[in-house]
């Protein structure tokens, strides 16, 4: 660690899984990740807020099994008017074969960019 206090650990690479969608429906999986993995930060941008209602989810698929899958994230975009998310994940650890799910029906046809922030 370039004799750096633990407390001042570098960070480590980061990396940013992006998901874009033209007005398709949005089904997709980031992983299984191969080695400890950390994510950090969701932002979406919908070009306008929906009309019809539908939950925006990102979800954890645990290695462990189907008893360990968590949902991180879900918000009717409609319901709540949204444009623009902006959530931390608070490091949140995956360990080896872990992956993420995001999954939004997009019932109006929206244009959306999806970035996990990952290291």
């Amino acid at each position: 660690m370039d004799n750096c206090p633990r407390r001042f650990a570098k960070r480590g690479a980061m990396k940013r899984h992006t998901i874009q969608s033209t007005g398709a429906a949005i089904n997709d999986t980031f992983g299984p990740v191969t080695s400890r993995t950390y994510l950090d930060l969701l932002l979406v941008h919908v070009n306008t807020a929906p009309a019809t209602a539908s939950t925006f989810q990102v979800q954890l698929d645990s290695a462990s099994g189907n008893d360990f899958d968590t949902v991180l994230y879900a918000l009717n975009l409609q319901a709540a008017s949204t444009t623009d998310i902006f959530a931390s994940m608070n490091s949140l650890e995956l360990q080896p074969g872990d992956a993420i799910k995001t999954t939004y029906a997009n019932p109006d046809g929206r244009r959306i960019g999806v970035t996990l922030q990952l290291r």
